[in-house]
């Protein structure tokens, strides 16, 4: 899974141990993940979801990919999930927002 915010992935990551992806890093002004190596990661099935929030992501590789999420992949609705703050998950003072899960690849 793919998030805005490295404050959105600590709950997940304390809860399931699992990876998350924050998109631009700790500040999200980072380079990486590229909007190429994101769907790279979801071609070959690796990511497979993401947790945007409502407005403007922070930087200009975090855009391009928020952007295409939105255009290409399938939102869930919030009722087929577990809901975010359910697990203590969700808009954040620098992301405030409705929280949407978003699925890329299989299934969309």
């Amino acid at each position: 899974m793919t998030v805005q915010t490295w404050d959105q992935a600590s709950p997940y990551i304390l809860a399931t141990g699992q990876e998350v992806l924050p998109l631009g890093g700790f500040s999200g002004q980072a380079p990486e993940p590229t909007p190429a190596h994101i769907r790279q990661l979801v071609d070959s099935g690796q990511l497979r979801f993401f947790q945007l929030v409502s407005g403007p992501p922070s930087g200009p590789e975090a855009y391009k990919i928020t952007n295409w999420v939105r255009k290409t992949c399938r939102m869930i609705p919030a009722k087929n999930y577990r809901a975010a703050s359910a697990v203590g998950a969700g808009p954040s003072p620098a992301q405030p927002g409705p929280v949407a899960l978003d699925e890329c690849g299989t299934g969309s």
